[in-house]
């Protein structure tokens, strides 16, 4: 798959709802998350490639400092350009801040999907890095939750998602795309949004819904 440029900044012209549309369309299940994971600020959008971690609950901190969130920190250091962190459930405690969003942004990824817990809203929101989870909650996972496995298949709001997966997220909700059918759907969405913007035009113009309806068959 590739990762240029051009086709990164395609991905960040994504919605959630007319991606579901083209899946429909192509008579592909439709994979959307349960609509408990919410954006930390309403405004945020992402769309990226899966890049997956699988989260365990622990009863203790390791013994040796040196590993203390060993995986996790691993998760972050190999982000490439374009990745989207895809967490599964996690509750026990805040998996998700600040300084691990400041370090997957240097790195190239555009965001987080996490049914997991969050803390630093208001800096996540400053930053301005897309951060989809389930809540939020202050305390530290250290001693509470472990990462141990990376890149594997995980489920996240009900819905599996495998490593390279296209994962599309904004205030509707969120939607999973294979891997295997990212260009042809990618595709297919930026031919209906540009019919959209045409049958708005037609809206905007006079024309009723019924026969712009007619015109563009699209809804």
């Amino acid at each position: 798959m590739t990762r240029d440029s051009a086709f990164l900044a395609a991905l960040a012209e994504l919605h959630s709802a007319p991606v579901a549309d083209c899946l429909d369309q192509a008579g592909l299940p439709c994979a959307v998350m349960a609509p408990h994971i919410r954006p930390v600020s309403p405004d945020f959008r992402v769309a990226g490639f899966a890049a997956t971690m699988h989260v365990v609950e622990v009863e203790a901190k390791p013994d040796d400092t040196a590993n203390y969130y060993t995986n996790e920190l691993a998760a972050v250091d190999g982000l490439r350009p374009g990745d989207l962190l895809v967490v599964s459930h996690a509750r026990k405690a805040g998996f998700w801040g600040e300084l691990l969003a400041t370090a997957a942004a240097r790195k190239g990824a555009v965001g987080l999907v996490g049914d997991c817990y969050a803390r630093d809203s208001h800096a996540l929101t400053e930053m301005n890095f897309p951060s989809f989870v389930a809540g939020f909650n202050p305390l530290d996972s250290l001693g509470r939750l472990d990462v141990d496995s990376l890149g594997t298949d995980v489920e996240c709001g009900g819905v599996t998602v495998r490593q390279g997966d296209l994962v599309v997220a904004d205030a509707d909700g969120i939607v999973v795309v294979p891997a295997e059918v990212i260009e042809p759907i990618v595709s297919a969405v930026r031919a209906k949004l540009a019919r959209e913007d045409a049958m708005r035009h037609d809206l905007r113009t006079g024309m009723g819904i019924v026969e712009a309806f007619r015109k563009h068959e699209i809804l």
